[in-house]
């Protein structure tokens, strides 16, 4: 079901401030809460005079605040006939305004200012978002997307936008540039000395603007109109292909799960998603068990728990029995999740760098298992979590990348591009740092027919 974009009047599991303090104010008459920060928003309840609430954000225009009662309700209401406990206004923070650009791999939206509000969705790199106001304390943004989510995040994530230069117009001798690295930073001057204002992905097209006195570096403009410093080494000159080429939306496509379980699958493995090795040793936890949560050895239990909340495996299954699970060693417990009457069996030797995906290609709800082979340092278990019809296969899964381990969705392969994906980032030798595997094979293991 598609959630409502509207402030929850749930009770939040949260405990209210015992002692008065610098964000809290009691109301000088009885008022409404309401929905949104206008007397136009629907009414969610009736704060009585002298009632005392927790003050969470304030609106742009400073009319409206953002507040949280006793009860737990968290609404809207005018600043007019609200004061501190003492009696006097206490001066409020200035109202948040202007665009920012999200910078986190993934950055989780919430129904209030803190990691302890429950999430409504979450917000992907490069998203452009509008503020609509602010925490007491400046760290969280109140904001809304173009898509008309609205919530709140972590302001550590958020680029304003505001100083940024409009993009030039467009040089049509300028030269373009493809990025060939995994991720490449963008730093705020020729060297890597200089902070990171943002960082690049592969195969993202860039203009040039600039080279350094030695080469080694070049001054590029990124579409959202940013200017800044990348290395020569990681960019190729940009060559438009001759017939343009056709962008596919990834649709969800045949195999062993009829659409609505492929669908919920997928919606299911995005719950998983955390940008940061804190955040994925706090998900780790819930699904692993305290202190069993580090990001870089919970792929089994993480493929385990996804699977178990698409309905796909037995919910008597403990992940945990797949912490640095072995499978020639622990094969009852793989027999016990992947029964023989429901579940075929596939493995094989062939790197998966080499394996034929288009022959026989992953479908959604494959487990594998990947062995490291002699080139590698590292064995990996995840689920396909979707497909498309051009049969790229994907995964939310864990994964080192520059900035540490987080937990993402990830293209595995595309069968149409050799060289694209996880599988290929894995058994390339100048990315051995981030981890090898798979060059010994995989294991497989699949439902046997369509669920319906």
């Amino acid at each position: 079901m598609k959630r409502k974009n509207r402030v929850s009047a749930r009770s939040i599991e949260q405990p209210f401030p015992n002692n008065p303090c610098n964000n809290t104010r009691r109301f000088d008459e009885h008022r409404y809460c309401r929905e949104g920060p206008s007397r136009t928003h629907k009414v969610l309840n009736l704060i009585y005079k002298d009632e005392v609430v927790e003050l969470l954000g304030v609106s742009p225009d400073g009319a409206w605040k953002n507040l949280r009662t006793v009860e737990g309700f968290i609404g809207w209401s005018s600043a007019k006939y609200l004061l501190n406990q003492g009696g006097e206004p206490l001066p409020d923070p200035e109202p948040a305004t202007g665009q920012y650009r999200v910078t986190a791999h993934a950055l989780y939206l919430r129904e209030g200012p803190g990691r302890s509000y429950k999430a409504l969705g979450y917000l992907k790199r490069d998203d452009v978002v509008s503020a609509i106001g602010a925490s007491a304390d400046r760290k969280w943004k109140q904001i809304r997307h173009a898509n008309g989510l609205a919530g709140w995040c972590s302001g550590k994530y958020l680029f304003s936008l505001d100083d940024v230069e409009p993009p030039l117009e467009p040089d049509p001798d300028a030269i373009q540039y493809q990025v060939t690295a995994h991720a490449l930073h963008v730093r705020e001057g020729a060297g890597s000395s200089y902070k990171a204002i943002t960082h690049l992905q592969e195969g993202d097209v860039v203009t040039g603007v600039n080279i350094s006195a030695d080469g080694k570096w070049r001054q590029i403009r990124l579409n959202s109109g940013e200017i800044g410093w990348a290395s020569s080494k990681y960019l190729a000159v940009f060559e438009e292909p001759e017939e343009p080429v056709e962008i596919v939306e990834p649709l969800i496509t045949a195999g062993p799960l009829n659409s609505d379980q492929q669908a919920q699958l997928h919606t299911v493995s995005l719950r998983y998603l955390a940008p940061t090795v804190e955040d994925c040793i706090r998900v780790g936890e819930e699904f692993n068990g305290t202190g069993y949560g580090h990001p870089s050895n919970i792929c089994g239990p993480l493929a385990i728990a996804i699977l178990q909340s698409a309905y796909l495996v037995s919910a008597q299954i403990n992940p945990h029995d797949f912490w640095l699970l072995n499978p020639d060693v622990n094969q009852s417990t793989l027999r016990d999740a992947f029964p023989e009457e429901r579940f075929n069996h596939f493995k094989t030797k062939v790197s998966i760098n080499q394996f034929d995906w288009v022959s026989v290609p992953l479908l959604p709800g494959d487990f594998l298992y990947l062995y490291s082979g002699s080139r590698g340092n590292f064995e990996h278990m995840l689920v396909v979590t979707r497909t498309d019809l051009d049969q790229r296969a994907y995964a939310t899964t864990n994964h080192k990348t520059e900035n540490g381990f987080i937990i993402s969705e990830e293209l595995l392969y595309d069968p149409n591009k050799a060289g694209k994906g996880l599988f290929y980032r894995w058994t390339e030798k100048p990315k051995a740092l981030l981890g090898s595997t798979g060059f010994g094979g995989f294991q497989l293991w699949r439902l046997k027919e369509k669920q319906e």
